[in-house]
Parts: structure tokens; sequence; C-alpha cells
């Protein structure tokens, strides 16, 4: 039966994904959502003041919810480690997306000691 599910990777997920009722998907949600908070800290502590954590904690959620939605069983890994690879991506996404400076204008030798005078935490 299972190398049946494998041979048939692809609409074996989508059956699983179609059986997941709305209230395990809620429940999922919500015993993940804690992790969404814990990343967006962790991000935090290394960022600026001005960059709210609610906007963090806003690109984690959407990511948490679009991961519970492509989660795929058959591929052998936890929700969790799913989760949590796919909200850090998306944190950090939001962030370059939102930045005022553009990349190629930033020279890294220079932007060291700005973040170091802007209070970067030294275990960043």
């Amino acid at each position: 039966m299972v190398a049946i599910a494998r041979l048939q990777g692809s609409a074996a997920s989508a059956e699983q994904r179609a059986l997941l009722d709305v209230g395990a998907r809620e429940k999922l949600l919500s015993e993940h959502l804690p992790e969404v908070r814990h990343i967006a800290r962790r991000i935090h502590v290394c960022l600026p003041l001005h960059v709210p954590l609610e906007d963090l904690v806003h690109a984690g959620v959407i990511s948490l919810i679009d991961a519970v939605d492509k989660f795929d069983p058959l591929k052998h890994v936890q929700l969790k480690s799913h989760a949590k690879f796919r909200i850090r991506g998306a944190i950090l996404d939001s962030l370059r997306a939102s930045d005022c400076t553009a990349a190629e204008t930033m020279n890294p030798t220079e932007a060291l000691p700005a973040l170091r005078q802007a209070g970067l935490p030294s275990k960043c």
C-alpha cells in the first residue's frame, strides 16, 4: 500500500489535503502559532528598533497558513520542521522587500559599523 501511495504521490497528497477538514486545519494552525512568534522574536532581536515585531509575526502567520496548506505528509517530514523553514524564509523575505535601501547600493564594509552604532546585539 505504501508503494502505491509513493507511485501516486501527487494524487495521494491531494486526497489527503482534501480530507483535512477545517477543524483539523485550525487545530494545526493554533498549535504552531507560538512557533511563529518565537521565530519572529529571535529575528527581531537582531534588527533595528524601528522594525515592528508585529510585521514579522504577520509575515510568519501568512507563511504558516501556506505551509499547512501545502504540507505533504508523504515526504516523511514533520509539519513543525516544514513550517519553521517556511516561516523563517517568509520573515526574511518580508524584511528584504521592506528595505528602503537597495542591496546593490549598500557597501558591506560600511554597513557593519553603522549596525554596531545602532545597537546590534553581539549575539547576532
